[in-house]
């Protein structure tokens, strides 16, 4: 037992029949080069426990199953870190591993929390004054988001969802997405406090209301996608964005328009900039129908482009190189893995069929050339199992000599050596009864893709045991990496999932599949541009970027919604798609410029993490929500020109009178709803008293049906007027 526990204190010197015999280092009068020595011939420890020249040693802790239910990971990080330098005031202390990563996470990301949220919200208040000019529309979309913030803040606190690198991007992603909201309703106000007699409030909610609750249960729905993912941080990231966004979108159609209700909502003064946005949507207008082919076949050419560059999309992620090259966590990593060849643990667990089935000296011989492979492996430092302990023990219970530096011959040596041997070092190499045995692997990389390649040749290796010999590698890097690998193979499900809810959704608002479908399509240009830039620039696709898919295809539709409700309420009036176009736009230019800004902005905020990770996801989705800008303002109107649209809310809020279809003959057959359908796709159109509708002599092609309201029909024959109906 000494000889496991008190290493620098003793040496085992020689076996004298039954007695053995131990000396102090010291007390050969040499203690530095005698323990420099002893080190150096002891594989268990040099280059593992102690660094080459003996400028650095090693402590490995072991900590209990539960610590990470207990939540206090950076606590024990500190006392570790006090007792050593108590212990040693003149060392420097270095610690690594999955718990200190993970500590170190936790930290730096409350840090950015507590720096990030009030960046965003000093830009939000930028952007309001400067879109709008108006105290009321600064402060009250203020007070409605610091509401979302707080109470998505709570929700992550009584649940006791852990802030990790996932679900700390909830909090600016919910607040940003809520300014959108925010902006889409003020500019409606704007609009509807410019018309004389008229209740701004009612007025904008009644042209707002449907699609922001749409796009909120759009955005939920992205989102919510993501909860079919395997790993449980992006499966809490769902459902917190989701209630997030939900209860942002609800609060902006209460909270916001009490709040502008009560200081005055017509007093708003019209927001800067209408006649540029005006004059920019009629040329956009104008270009978008004119060139319609050209447009939607180059958006069919980015598609067919994007895919090519999915292609390369690499699947992988380093939590220590996520830190910059002075954060404390990756300078100690990197420090530790020169030292001693790795500071990324892995464990090669091998299991025998029977007891003493590692007793076996052909199956320690087996061990002994799999762990010499492993160590030749460019990703590993060092590994050591049962196989090092019974060659030192065999070779001191000889009297040092270096031939005995082996495993015995006889099975019963070896069980000799290690009944002689057992204490805490054998444990938690070997168990009891010999059936399982670990080899503890230091790795010198941290990367997911450069482990799970190192973890797939291990277990093509393993294959090569004694018959009967199974193995697995285990260990927190090898299941993060897998994890990593189950993320890329769920982003398909997860981004069709999401494509499916928003894809029924779309079609019960438009109450057509066809249209559904092609509401959808423009949403799909930066979604697979995303893609296409993962595997352009070589930004691996890892638990963090896997998010903006998702996120992006939520956000994205809620801009296509408002165009396509706006123009299919304008293509009815003015019976000219055309004009539809111009007039659609000349609508939604100026908030879906404003929204989409807002989202680039925010999100680019993120950019200026101390964390790689999210500076990716910042950088990524701020690209993406700019790419689904330019597809609103092109593709968008483009598709929509040749596409004649009725949506759910038109067809609930439509009176053609008590059963139309009995009333008017021509619906005869149909039933109420395919009457209504009928209706709208046709121009509903409203005359004065005493206009002429129609005359003889006119091109005939159109059918008129009265829905409400008189005609007077006559003919003029011999210079009288002869009434007809």
């Amino acid at each position: 037992n000494r000889f496991g526990r008190d290493l620098f204190a003793w040496r085992l010197l020689s076996a004298d029949g039954d007695t053995l015999s131990t000396a102090s280092a010291a007390d050969r009068g040499d203690d530095a080069d005698a323990l420099a020595e002893l080190v150096a011939s002891n594989p268990l420890y040099a280059d593992t426990l102690v660094a080459a020249g003996g400028a650095a040693t090693a402590m490995l802790i072991h900590l209990q199953p539960d610590y990470e239910s207990r939540g206090r990971s950076a606590e024990l990080i500190d006392a570790i870190r006090a007792a050593v330098r108590g212990a040693l005031p003149q060392a420097t202390v270095r610690l690594a591993g999955p718990p200190v990563l993970k500590a170190a996470t936790g930290q730096a990301l409350k840090r950015e929390m507590r720096r990030l949220l009030p960046a965003i919200f000093v830009l939000v208040a930028l952007f309001l004054g400067l879109g709008f000019r108006d105290w009321r529309a600064v402060f009250w979309p203020m007070f409605t988001l610091s509401l979302s913030l707080v109470w998505v803040l709570s929700l992550i606190a009584v649940t006791g969802r852990a802030l990790n690198l996932i679900t700390a991007i909830v909090p600016p992603v919910v607040v940003t997405i809520g300014l959108a909201y925010a902006l889409h309703l003020l500019s409606a106000m704007f609009r509807a406090g410019a018309r004389e007699g008229r209740d701004c409030v009612s007025a904008a909610l009644g042209e707002v209301a449907l699609p922001l609750l749409m796009t909120a249960a759009t955005t939920a729905a992205g989102f919510l996608a993501l909860g079919l993912s395997p790993l449980g941080s992006i499966r809490d990231f769902a459902w917190l964005a989701a209630a997030g966004v939900v209860t942002t979108g609800l609060l902006s159609l209460t909270i916001l328009p009490a709040g502008l209700a009560l200081t005055g909502c017509r007093a708003l003064a019209p927001p800067p900039g209408r006649a540029l946005f005006r004059r920019v949507a009629l040329r956009l207008a104008h270009f978008d129908v004119r060139n319609r082919r050209a447009i939607l076949a180059a958006g069919g050419g980015l598609l067919a482009l994007s895919l090519v560059g999915m292609l390369n999309i690499q699947v992988g992620t380093d939590y220590v190189r996520g830190f910059s090259e002075s954060a404390p966590v990756r300078a100690d990593f990197e420090r530790i893995n020169a030292d001693f060849g790795g500071a990324t643990p892995l464990s090669v667990v091998l299991a025998s069929p029977a007891d003493n089935g590692f007793a076996e000296p052909d199956v320690l011989q087996a061990v002994a050339a799999f762990q010499n492979w492993l160590v030749d492996q460019p990703e590993v430092g060092s590994a050591t199992s049962v196989v090092d302990y019974i060659k030192v023990l065999n070779r001191a219970l000889h009297n040092g000599d270096e031939a005995y530096f082996r495993i015995p011959d006889e099975r019963k040596a070896v069980r000799q050596i290690l009944l002689f041997g057992s204490g805490d070092t054998l444990e938690g190499l070997a168990d009891a009864n010999l059936r399982h045995l670990q080899i503890q692997v230091r790795a010198a990389v941290s990367d997911s893709r450069r482990i799970g390649a190192l973890v797939e040749r291990i277990q093509y290796r393993l294959q090569d045991l004694p018959r009967g010999i199974s193995g697995r590698t285990t260990g927190t890097p090898v299941v993060v990496s897998a994890a990593v690998d189950d993320i890329a193979g769920g982003q398909l499900m997860t981004i069709g999932a999401a494509m499916g809810v928003v894809f029924l959704l779309l079609s019960a608002l438009f109450t057509s599949f066809r249209v559904g479908a092609l509401a959808l399509l423009p949403n799909l240009i930066p979604v697979t541009l995303y893609f296409g830039a993962l595997g352009a620039t070589g930004i691996t696709l890892n638990p963090t970027t896997s998010l903006v898919a998702c996120i992006v295809l939520g956000i994205a539709v809620d801009d296509t919604l408002y165009y396509f409700a706006r123009f299919n309420a304008d293509a009815r009036r003015f019976a000219s798609e055309h004009r539809a176009t111009a007039s659609a736009l000349r609508t939604v230019i100026r908030p879906v410029t404003y929204s989409s800004a807002a989202l680039v902005v925010g999100f680019l905020t993120l950019t200026a993490s101390g964390l790689q990770n999210q500076v990716q996801f910042g950088a990524l989705a701020a690209f993406t929500i700019a790419v689904a800008w330019v597809s609103d303002l092109s593709f968008t109107p483009a598709l929509a020109s040749g596409v004649r649209i009725v949506t759910l809310w038109d067809i609930l809020r439509l009176d053609l009178g008590h059963a139309p279809q009995k009333s008017i003959p021509l619906f005869e057959g149909l039933s109420l709803r395919q009457a209504r359908v009928f209706a709208l796709l046709s121009n509903l159109q409203r005359f004065r008293r005493g206009t002429r509708i129609m005359s003889e002599g006119d091109e005939a092609g159109d059918i008129f049906v009265v829905i409400d309201g008189e005609l007077r029909v006559w003919v003029e024959r011999e210079g009288q007027s002869v009434e007809l109906a």
